[in-house]
């Protein structure tokens, strides 16, 4: 028999999970650089920055937002907190947007990441 062999592409890529501390606890220099510190973990590989970021607009220069700029919160005002960004070569399509109830006071963000490509 013949044994023919592929290339195989392996695409890497580093998530990195972040909450930010709520204002009750943190002033806007604390959550300022709490979320520097967390983007700053990334390195060469394509990278997801999801979560919690207690700002509706993180200072997040090289980063694209990902999900939908909606309210996240349950409490008066909008709240666009909740957020997925991305940077490098990994491209984002369709978001959504699910309550779950009582488990949690936010709503939970899902996104389709596409790796090695761009946005949809």
């Amino acid at each position: 028999g013949v044994l023919t062999l592929a290339s195989v592409f392996l695409i890497g890529f580093d998530v990195i999970a972040h909450h930010t501390p709520p204002g009750s606890v943190a002033t806007d220099a604390q959550k300022d650089a709490a979320i520097a510190a967390s983007a700053k973990l990334a390195k060469a590989w394509p990278c997801v920055l999801a979560g919690d970021f207690n700002q509706s607009d993180p200072k997040l220069p090289s980063w694209i937002r990902a999900t939908q700029r909606v309210d996240t919160l349950d409490k008066a005002g909008t709240q666009p907190i909740d957020a997925v960004f991305i940077r490098g070569a990994i491209g984002a399509g369709e978001s959504t947007v699910i309550d779950p109830g009582a488990l949690s006071d936010h709503k939970w963000l899902g996104v389709k990441l596409i790796l090695g490509g761009s946005a949809l």
